[in-house]
């Protein structure tokens, strides 16, 4: 059975509220007390519950990173800076990993909810416009990222997806390259979508024609990817 503030007070006989004050560092109490009640509660391993605390603090000190492949090196490094930020500023990082799947993403989002968190990133799972009847039951502050969620009144960080797909088609361009094919996500994906914009207006600026036959859309797994390559060398490019 663990520990509580009341087993502390019964042990020194001192009260209830003298010892909530002592571990939560709260003036009023006697310097020789408070040192006396600390030292009973490391004898006694005594852990604060955190839940309990957070309810009365409206505060968990707690942020909830949803993202939707642990897997793809980009969300590690995502992660890694999100966590390092927030142990920075005394914050816990929740990381849920919804394997690109909308309910899952869902039943993360409704449990960040149910544990209270005073925040929640999100990078989810499809960049199609969806309703916002979901995210708006978000009660904590939603931030997402790698996504924009355009419209929503939602705030996004994200990055030019037009002018990263025009400079990586310009780079092959003047590597001299003349078949320059896109693979992406499905082709109404907002991120894909707009690289593939910049992706075709480097070749219209270039004047050389978009060939429909090395365009392909899938998703962002890795055996999509060789999948699609596969396939196009299987037509001779």
């Amino acid at each position: 059975m663990s520990i509580t503030i009341k087993d502390i007070a019964r042990k020194l006989n001192i009260s209830y509220a003298t010892v909530s004050r002592a571990l939560n560092d709260r003036y009023g109490v006697d310097p020789h007390t408070r040192e006396k009640i600390l030292k009973a509660a490391r004898e006694m391993n005594y852990l604060p519950n955190a839940i309990a605390r957070g309810l009365v603090n409206q505060q968990t000190e707690t942020i909830g990173l949803v993202i939707p492949d642990i897997t793809n090196p980009f969300f590690p490094e995502v992660a890694l800076g999100i966590e390092d930020r927030a142990g920075e500023e005394g914050y816990s990082v929740f990381l849920c990993n919804t394997n690109w799947e909308q309910d899952r993403e869902l039943r993360y989002l409704s449990l960040l909810r149910e544990k209270r968190v005073d925040g929640i990133i999100l990078a989810p799972v499809s960049g199609k416009t969806p309703s916002n009847r979901e995210y708006d039951r978000v009660e904590a502050p939603l931030v997402f990222v790698s996504e924009a969620r355009r419209g929503m009144g939602k705030s996004y960080v994200t990055i030019d997806n037009v002018q990263g797909g025009c400079i990586a088609t310009e780079h092959l361009i003047r590597k001299g390259y003349t078949r320059i094919g896109f693979f992406g996500a499905a082709e109404d994906e907002l991120t894909s979508g707009e690289r593939y914009q910049g992706y075709a207006k480097a070749l219209r600026d270039a004047g050389m024609q978009e060939r429909e036959k090395y365009v392909r859309f899938g998703d962002y797994r890795t055996n999509t990817g060789s999948r699609l390559i596969t396939e196009l060398i299987g037509n001779g490019d």
